[in-house]
């Protein structure tokens, strides 16, 4: 809704997101709407939309990586505590997943330009959740990767990798708790690059450099695990000495294997979402709004229903209205008494529609 009247107060304050002219419009029409057009161009309405829409992706990417993040780190501390008594991630090391996980990321994932598809999506209801079936998709799956991955090392990291086993080691830190911390971060810091799509995009890279953020935030996080991981020691809970050449390599893969994990999450998503037929428009569905002596009210039609012996509640009282066509249903109302004041939607032939119309003798304007 747009306006700049004194007059266009209340519609601005009724409407979703209401629009008021800066230069022309009045006082009391910029405190009633959401959004001032400071040059009085509507043009600017288009770049609105954008830059909310993307505020909107912004905010669902970093609440998709936060979650997943949440997920298998309070999953892997209970399944620690219950088993062997501890947390096989030490809290000083939790801590430098909560500034990746939060500060970080936050700077990464929401400093995304807008992209001019973004003005192809549809509207969002207000009443949609944030959290999309394909989000949800997104992060459960990715958890149970994590999750598996770590307490695989977990309970088979010794044996495995040839170290001291860490879950009964707890005077100094060990190479098995420190591997599973680094492939942890490894697998966050690549799921943070499939966070950058919403919607099951198989080019999950589409547009990462021209965030200079996105990859500057990315390296550094990097850069900073690595001098964490080999030089931390005791301070953050890491092995004397860092891990070996053979160590890093399998933390690296298992993060790069995110990667491939997502789209195998996306081909999943397209199996259950894929239509198993499609079904033919009948002639059958539509709504119509009518007044009568009764009352006032609406008619709402399913596409599944004919047009059906059935009842439409009004102001004061109800009206039964029996047809089994379009024209006859005009004439059930004509003869009622009701009159059409809305713009009937029907599945029907437009021809039908016409001389429906015509038999009532009202004047009714058909939606084709």
């Amino acid at each position: 809704m747009t306006g700049d009247g004194t007059n266009d107060a209340p519609a601005l304050k009724r409407a979703d997101v209401g629009f008021a002219m800066g230069i022309s419009g009045t006082q009391i029409a910029k405190d009633a709407c959401d959004i001032v057009l400071l040059d009085d161009n509507f043009a600017s309405i288009v770049s609105a939309a954008k830059w909310g829409r993307n505020i909107y992706a912004s905010v669902c990417k970093f609440l998709q990586f936060q979650l997943t993040v949440n997920i298998v780190a309070v999953s892997l501390a209970i399944v620690g505590s219950v088993v062997f008594q501890q947390s096989p991630i030490a809290a000083v090391q939790m801590l430098w997943v909560n500034l990746i996980m939060d500060s970080l990321a936050s700077l990464a994932l929401s400093t995304e330009p807008p992209a001019e598809k973004l003005l192809e999506r549809p509207p969002v209801n207000r009443s949609t959740s944030l959290v999309t079936r394909q989000m949800w998709f997104n992060m459960l799956g990715q958890a149970v990767y994590q999750l598996s991955v770590t307490l695989f090392i977990l309970f088979h990291g010794p044996e495995v990798f040839g170290v001291p086993d860490g879950n009964y080691i707890h005077e100094v830190p060990t190479a098995h708790y420190t591997i599973l911390f680094n492939a942890f971060v490894m697998m966050t810091l690549v799921n943070e690059i499939n966070c950058r799509k919403l919607d099951g995009e198989f080019n999950v890279f589409e547009g990462v450099c021209s965030n200079f953020w996105f990859v500057g935030v990315l390296v550094s996080t990097l850069c900073l695990q690595v001098i964490v991981v080999q030089f931390g020691r005791e301070a953050l809970k890491c092995v004397v000495g860092g891990l070996t050449a053979e160590q890093w390599l399998f933390c690296i893969c298992v993060g790069l294997f995110g990667l491939v994990w997502q789209q195998i999450l996306n081909f999943g998503v397209r199996l259950v979402a894929r239509p198993v037929g499609r079904r033919k428009a009948g002639y059958n569905g539509g709504s119509l709004k009518f007044q009568s002596r009764t009352g006032n009210g609406y008619r709402i039609y399913s596409r599944s229903v004919p047009f059906s012996s059935s009842s439409s509640r009004s102001a004061h009282g109800r009206m039964s209205l029996r047809a089994a066509t379009s024209p006859d249903l005009f004439q059930g109302l004509h003869l009622d008494g009701a009159r059409a004041v809305g713009s009937p939607s029907f599945d029907g032939a437009r021809q039908s529609n016409k001389s429906a119309g015509a038999a009532m003798g009202s004047k009714v304007r058909f939606s084709t």
